[in-house]
């Protein structure tokens, strides 16, 4: 009876080892208390601003994704608080409970750096159908509202501290009820473009971007006068459509369409020229962002020198018919939209020299970019043409490094290129920089217009500073200040994306107005028949000038 009972212990004692075993194997059971929703507050002057933060399980392991979506990797310190450390930035999170013993709160420190959170209670469903639920955009709404206030270096250059809290407090109002994507990204997107900054906007989620099932609206588009006008249609030759104005599409008049477009475009200091210029680059994408999908697209029009009204309905294209057209039009455009390219023109007596873009960041591109400009001067000089047109129409910026290498070919004496330092990498930038050996001694006229944003910005403010040449075009997209050095996230339940600047740069120029574009010496707009015709009366205009110089 004895040796029955010891070895009924025994065998108890060896399944209670098991047991204890296969528990200190598993992952302790306070992970699944703290995992969850936090409103992280993080002071900023006197104010807290709210940023949202995940404790998160998969695969067994444990992370905290952070308000700029992060991702790092959660290990155990103490149990009791609770207390776990995460890996990559360094922070300690201490878990507090309420008087239930429920996890209600955290701490995150590292060194003399404290946050603190309370836990959100769970939003139940994020999606309703193909809506939001009201909780999850709310919450993605503070996410946005925070991000702004805490990361942008000007909130407040355009928009007052006042003004920009009306607008947060009367979006907040509309977000009454479950929304769908293209619905949220409306209400929200004027908030974002209100504090006048082309570098920080948002755009629909990638998925909302490629559902296989959106059809885009099939016309290229122009507004000329705030009126909207077919340049072409998509992947059809209907010429007759070409320069007719349109009234209304899918039922939304124009003269609604167009303000309500305008005003979820970001643009430096809200400048209504680049906004129309991101119009005509991109209206069959910021319709559907803005109003959805359709399957037929029933427009109603006038035609070229008719002033009756016309309907027609055209059908809607996918994605793989838009891409192939916009392919197809790249191999057309390919000699003309090269990043850069040398021309010489009127019997070899005036150079064009067109830049589309700065963005040569990769160190083979800003060299193949330098030499380039090294060969073209070189190759003037030896010519002896003394005559230039200098075509950045279009030029969204890109690096300062390279503008203010071509600068130094054109400006005379000594510059700086910006007014002070606001980050490391741009030391160069900030210091004299010399005219080049094959500096350029002839007559210069600068084509710029409402596309030219951001670096562009500075080297049309410092051509003009130095004065260099006469500049023909339209008033410029930006200024002789912008900001940028931007962080892109995602907003934590619609996974919308967004990108906010986080430094301001100025150009080294005095008596520009902040605010302003820069306008040119001669303006010449572009007209429906020229349009129409593709006539670049700007062009025409530069070679006229240097022509009876």
């Amino acid at each position: 009876m004895v040796k029955r009972f010891i070895v009924l212990l025994i065998i108890v004692w060896c399944a209670m080892l098991a047991v204890v075993g296969a528990d200190s194997k598993q992952e302790p059971r306070f992970y699944d208390e703290v995992v969850g929703t936090y409103a992280i507050k993080i002071p900023s002057g006197d104010k807290n601003l709210l940023y949202v933060t995940y404790f998160k399980k998969a695969d067994g392991l444990y992370f905290i994704q952070t308000w700029d979506k992060r991702v790092y990797k959660l290990d155990r310190i103490s149990d009791n608080p609770i207390k776990l450390h995460s890996v990559g930035d360094g922070y300690d999170h201490v878990f507090s409970r309420d008087n239930k013993g429920r996890i209600d709160g955290v701490i995150a420190s590292k060194g003399k750096l404290h946050f603190s959170g309370a836990k959100r209670p769970e939003i139940e469903k994020i999606r309703i159908g193909d809506r939001y639920s009201r909780e999850a955009l709310m919450a993605d709404f503070d996410q946005l509202v925070s991000v702004i206030l805490y990361l942008h270096p000007a909130k407040y250059d355009y928009i007052s501290e006042s003004q920009f809290k009306k607008l947060v407090d009367a979006t907040r109002k509309q977000l009454n009820r479950p929304m769908r994507m293209h619905e949220f990204y409306a209400t929200v997107t004027p908030l974002m473009a209100s504090i006048g900054c082309a570098h920080s906007f948002i755009q629909p989620t990638k998925s909302y971007r490629q559902d296989p099932t959106l059809r885009y609206l099939p016309l290229e588009l122009s507004v000329i006068d705030r009126r909207l006008f077919i340049r072409s249609v998509v992947g059809k030759q209907r010429t007759e459509l070409i320069g007719a104005e349109l009234i209304s599409i899918n039922g939304t008049s124009v003269s609604k369409m167009i303000p309500e477009m305008m005003a979820a475009i970001s643009s430096d200091w809200n400048n209504p020229q680049y906004k129309v210029f991101a119009l005509n680059q991109r209206f069959r994408y910021l319709f559907y962002y803005l109003y959805g999908s359709a399957t037929t697209y029933r427009l109603q029009y006038r035609g070229k020198g008719d002033r009756r009204i016309q309907a027609l309905a055209l059908s809607g294209i996918d994605r793989e018919a838009n891409r192939d057209w916009l392919k197809k039009r790249r191999q057309r455009q390919r000699s003309s939209q090269a990043s850069y390219r040398l021309e010489i023109k009127e019997r070899g007596s005036i150079a064009l020299l067109s830049i589309r873009h700065f963005e040569f960041y990769k160190n083979k591109d800003e060299k193949a970019f330098k030499s380039f400009v090294d060969r073209t001067f070189y190759e003037l000089r030896q010519k002896g043409i003394r005559k230039l047109i200098l075509d950045i129409r279009g030029n969204m910026g890109g690096s300062p490094i390279v503008s203010q290498y071509l600068l130094s070919f054109l400006i005379q004496k000594p510059f700086r290129y910006f007014m002070e330092i606001h980050s490391e990498g741009y030391q160069q930038l900030y210091d004299p920089v010399h005219p080049a050996e094959d500096l350029f001694k002839g007559e210069i006229v600068l084509l710029a217009d409402n596309g030219c944003l951001s670096t562009s910005g500075h080297f049309i403010s410092l051509y003009r500073y130095h004065r260099v040449g006469k500049i023909v075009g339209v008033e410029t997209g930006t200024t002789f200040t912008c900001t940028d050095a931007s962080m892109v996230m995602h907003l934590v339940h619609t996974d919308i994306w967004l990108k906010i600047a986080r430094r301001r740069f100025t150009a080294a120029v005095k008596g520009f107005t902040r605010g302003e574009g820069i306008v040119p010496d001669f303006v010449v707009k572009s007209s429906v028949e020229d349009m129409v015709n593709n006539r670049d009366r700007q062009m025409e205009k530069a070679i006229e000038i240097l022509k009876y110089k």
